[in-house]
């Protein structure tokens, strides 16, 4: 049995989404910035939710393909950041 690349390799999932969103990034950026989407790398479907959970709820409804989650507009779904106290900020 073969097994798809794509299943092990996150990266190629990404990718695959990625591409998929360029070809509706400008309508989805004008329409639903801010806005999550969940993007079945498989179908070429898109999912909309105001969160993540309902985007990919949105998704796994309609069917059980790979999704690439995006924030609509934003370089990442999620980031991180750094809440320093002042004294690590003296420390600097």
């Amino acid at each position: 049995m073969l097994v798809d690349s794509r299943l092990t390799n996150p990266k190629a999932i990404a990718e695959a989404g990625k591409i998929i969103y360029s070809t509706v990034q400008t309508q989805l950026e004008t329409e639903h910035w801010g806005r999550f989407v969940a993007i079945n790398i498989d179908t070429g479907q898109f999912f909309l939710g105001d969160t993540s959970d309902e985007a990919l709820a949105a998704a796994h409804a309609a069917n059980d393909g790979l999704c690439h989650l995006i924030r609509i507009g934003f370089p990442a779904a999620f980031g991180h950041a750094s809440f320093r106290t002042g004294i690590d900020r003296l420390r600097r």
